[in-house]
């Protein structure tokens, strides 16, 4: 069975529905294909950040579970910092509920939903790209390479290995009433739990999301480190049911190429994960929002196939290379760099301000180094080459 149609979308995440959504909007044929059934369970902490919200014309509200407006910080389990927000600087989700939103979405705006189907072959021909899934052949003018951290569609764009990843393991972990309200709508951070890395609790409506991000851990080590952290943790340690996963998230290193004439990567396919937070949410909806911008003006022949790339590295990929300085820089010398933000509000409020999308990364890390003491101010400036200086 062979079918033809405008725009093929491999993965129904939210990079994935929400193109889908914006290019059935515009009037395109679009089958987006998902290799699980939906709704399905996705590893994930399930932070949404108030900036990725803004992004949505679509009413998720059924999704939103805690709204967070207070999180408790810490440093290897100690020095613990209560940074409370004036308004919501995000909302807590599961993945499975959010997600299936977002591809009923995709669907009532004309889109065409491919469940329990999976990508195994592409190949970018001369007048379109043909997709061999497990069901059939697809042919596309465009492809839109939305189908995770490891994209099929990304190695035909950049080759195999080319979207380095880190390991973090999620779960999800109930407790009694009574803890649950101890912990209350708060978001816990304990960064150096796990070296180059933190671990999260995040609570839901009736039990609490948890997990451990390391850029330098492996999975057996991360599974047996999180079930350490669950024994030290008074809200955690008495609870009844539990589940782990490991997943592997990009680690935000830009890709030479993005695109290619017909075909785009988005979110964690294109390696579009803030090193710092493990974030991704927010990359996947703008990078598909950008995705479709340009897809449209190269159908209308106002584009070509570098303008996708440049407009990446130039809306994303540099913010995410600031990103991927700090997360070097802090984790390395954790307890140094917790050290310069526990009592400095002004160093807090940046890093909120990356949350709320008041700052970029770039940003952010400006505005830090004006609210650092001028003893531990760096000694050199920008590198003639136009690199980034960091605290030494």
């Amino acid at each position: 069975m062979t079918d033809r149609v405008d725009v093929v979308i491999a993965g129904a995440g939210p990079a994935g529905a929400h193109c889908a959504r914006l290019l059935s909007r515009r009037g395109l044929s679009v089958t987006l294909v998902e290799r699980h059934r939906l709704p399905r369970y996705k590893a994930c902490g399930g932070g949404l950040p108030v900036k990725a919200l803004r992004l949505l014309d679509i009413d998720v509200s059924a999704a939103l579970e805690v709204e967070v407006r207070e999180a408790l910080v810490t440093c290897c389990g100690n020095r613990p910092v209560v940074i409370k927000y004036p308004a919501a600087v995000g909302w807590m989700v599961m993945r499975d509920t959010f997600d299936h939103i977002l591809a009923d979405g995709a669907a009532d705006a004309g889109a065409r939903i491919c469940e329990g189907e999976t990508v195994r072959t592409v190949a970018e021909e001369p007048d379109c790209c043909r997709i061999e899934t497990t069901r059939r052949t697809l042919r596309a003018d465009y492809l839109i390479g939305a189908d995770g951290a490891n994209s099929t569609v990304a190695r035909t764009v950049a080759g195999h290995g080319a979207v380095k990843k880190e390991v973090a393991v999620a779960g999800e972990i109930f407790v009694s009433p009574a803890d649950l309200e101890r912990q209350g709508p708060r978001a816990s951070f304990d960064f150096g739990a796990v070296p180059d890395g933190y671990s999260w609790i995040f609570p839901k409506k009736d039990h609490f999301s948890i997990g451990l991000y390391s850029s330098g851990e492996r999975l057996s080590d991360l599974k047996r480190r999180l079930v350490d952290f669950i024994g030290r943790e008074p809200v955690l340690r008495n609870y009844s049911k539990l589940t782990l996963r490991g997943h592997l998230l990009p680690r935000g290193d830009e890709l030479p190429l993005y695109g290619t004439k017909r075909i785009f990567l988005c979110g964690d396919a294109g390696g579009m994960v803030d090193p710092f937070f493990g974030e991704g949410i927010y990359y996947a909806l703008k990078s598909a929002s950008i995705a479709t911008e340009e897809l449209c003006r190269r159908m209308a022949g106002d584009s070509d196939e570098r303008v996708y790339t440049v407009a990446i590295k130039e809306q994303i990929g540099r913010d995410l290379a600031y990103a991927r300085m700090m997360a070097m820089k802090f984790y390395r010398s954790v307890e140094r760099y917790y050290g310069l933000m526990e009592n400095n509000p002004a160093i807090q409020k940046a890093f909120t301000g990356i949350i709320t999308g008041e700052y970029s990364f770039r940003e952010c890390f400006f505005k830090s180094l004006l609210a650092l003491p001028f003893s531990v101010l760096p000694k050199r400036g920008p590198s003639p080459s136009g690199g980034l200086s960091a605290i030494s």
